[in-house]
């Protein structure tokens, strides 16, 4: 027997984030008498409203010789390569920098251009809240002095292409998807993988393929529960990108379908 739950962050207990909260339900809500053996995602509407530049990662200097360094920071906000270029440029020009600078960016090779009018400069990344990665540096790195220079690697205007879907439904053993970080892998609940589709602002729709499996329950403190149409019980859910950089939903809420079998 398989039944559906829709799920919404905006149901959630006090003190959750709808990037993490739980969903408690009552005995007189429950339409299931008994534990679930397993559950699938079946269905999620997430919105696409976080940024990919942070005060954490807004930041570089410039040093134009003999003159000392100007901090050149970047408003927070999501941005493709060619807004983020124009950001750039707009920082540095507005800095009190002694030259006048272009930026531009290559969507074929993923590279950013940075060109003095006249004289050298040095692009130094090695501080906090650098956005070397952003701009197609390595982190700790200065460039040499030129009147010209390009991105030394692709530049990542997008840390991550998938958001992960974790639940405390799918626990120890019975977890879904073992995502492996450098080193070892992790248990991390992820009970589905979801691909970042669209544009900013817009709303990433998921619909699982027929034969996506099942995942168990039996480990989770919702599955193991004997009395289960006698007391409370709590669902966790939270959304999570790979890289564990920071996912705000801007305080809007997402949904999903869980689908269970008994």
């Amino acid at each position: 027997m398989r039944k559906s739950a829709y799920i919404n962050s905006a149901s959630r207990d006090i003190g959750g984030t709808p990037e993490d909260f739980t969903i408690t339900i009552s005995p007189s809500n429950e339409r299931y008498s008994y534990p679930p053996k397993s559950v699938k995602l079946t269905s999620a509407n997430i919105p696409y409203t976080w940024d990919n530049i942070l005060s954490i990662n807004n930041q570089f200097n410039l040093i134009e010789s003999p003159n000392p360094p100007i901090l050149i920071t970047i408003p927070p906000g999501n941005y493709s390569g060619t807004n983020m270029a124009a950001a750039v440029k707009t920082a540095l020009n507005s800095s009190g920098a002694a030259h006048t600078y272009t930026v531009t960016f290559d969507d074929s090779s993923l590279l950013f251009t940075f060109t003095a009018n006249a004289g050298t400069f040095v692009l130094d990344f090695t501080h906090a809240n650098s956005m070397a990665n952003r701009l197609g540096f390595p982190v700790n790195f200065q460039t040499p002095a030129a009147i010209s220079t390009t991105s030394t690697q692709f530049a990542e205007i997008l840390t991550d292409t998938e958001i992960f879907v974790c639940s405390d439904l799918v626990e120890g053993v019975d977890n879904g998807f073992a995502y492996i970080t450098p080193g070892s892998p992790t248990n991390d609940q992820i009970l589905a993988v979801i691909n970042i589709t669209g544009s900013f602002g817009n709303v990433i729709e998921f619909r699982a393929r027929q034969d996506d499996p099942f995942y168990p329950v039996t480990q989770s403190s919702f599955g193991k529960l004997q009395t289960f149409d006698k007391i409370p019980r709590t669902m966790g859910f939270s959304l999570r990108f790979p890289s564990q950089f920071p996912l705000n939903l801007g305080g809007l809420n997402w949904s999903m379908t869980l689908a269970f079998e008994f």
